[in-house]
């Protein structure tokens, strides 16, 4: 599978395998990927229209799903997060949670989904999440099919801190805005997941596609 990565919106367009992403890590700049991954095709799409506005390929869920959550403050970002965090709790869908250098990203496991790859299954997500609610907290529109996310590990020069994994227990934490400013000084090392099992439908079959909900527990 292939991912675009880029510097930014005019720096953009490097095409790479996505089981590379790591080599991308510990940049101290803006460094962002692609939200989903791509086949072969992107590159000899791009080789003839010089961008990617129109892409008309498949398009496929990467390892993990990004949820963006943002506020006009970094108060309303936590409490976001924490309404986000409670939801996909509730719904037992286990996630990763990085601080983004201003806001949060919620990493959800591929463990969590069973798509099919397709030109629109950017559309068919969003409708899903926005059916389970997601969308109350998270950026909507984070989900185009060519939407860039910051890479894990790197640095975002509005704030000078790196996108880095936070433990979710830090969301209720009086002092967290402070703990976050010493601890995104530098990169971290990203944790796994326990192994996931299936839990609960979170989406039905829409045109061959499911979500499928799996829990951190061995309880189906």
């Amino acid at each position: 599978m292939i991912r675009e990565f880029a510097f930014s919106l005019s720096k953009r367009h490097y095409f790479q395998e996505a089981s590379e992403e790591s080599s991308w890590h510990k940049l101290d700049n803006d460094t962002f990927m692609s939200l989903y991954e791509y086949d072969d095709h992107v590159k000899d799409f791009f080789a003839n229209k010089k961008t990617l506005a129109g892409y008309d390929g498949l398009i496929y869920m990467p390892d993990e799903f990004i949820l963006d959550v943002d506020g006009k403050d970094f108060k309303q970002a936590v409490e976001l997060s924490i309404g986000l965090k409670i939801l996909l709790s509730d719904l037992e869908i286990p996630f990763k949670l990085f601080f983004s250098g201003t806001g949060f990203h919620f990493n959800i496991p591929s463990d969590a989904f069973r798509w099919k790859p397709d030109p629109n299954l950017h559309l068919k997500v969003k409708d899903a999440l926005t059916a389970a609610g997601i969308f109350k907290y998270a950026d909507p529109a984070v989900t185009d099919k060519i939407r860039l996310i910051r890479v894990p590990n790197t640095k975002n020069t509005k704030s000078g801190l790196y996108k880095v994994q936070i433990d979710a227990k830090w969301l209720d934490r009086d002092d967290l805005e402070a703990k976050i400013k010493e601890h995104a000084k530098f990169p971290k090392d990203i944790d796994d997941l326990e192994e996931l099992t299936t839990s609960v439908d979170f989406a039905k079959d829409v045109d061959d596609v499911a979500l499928i909900v799996r829990a951190m527990s061995d309880e189906i």
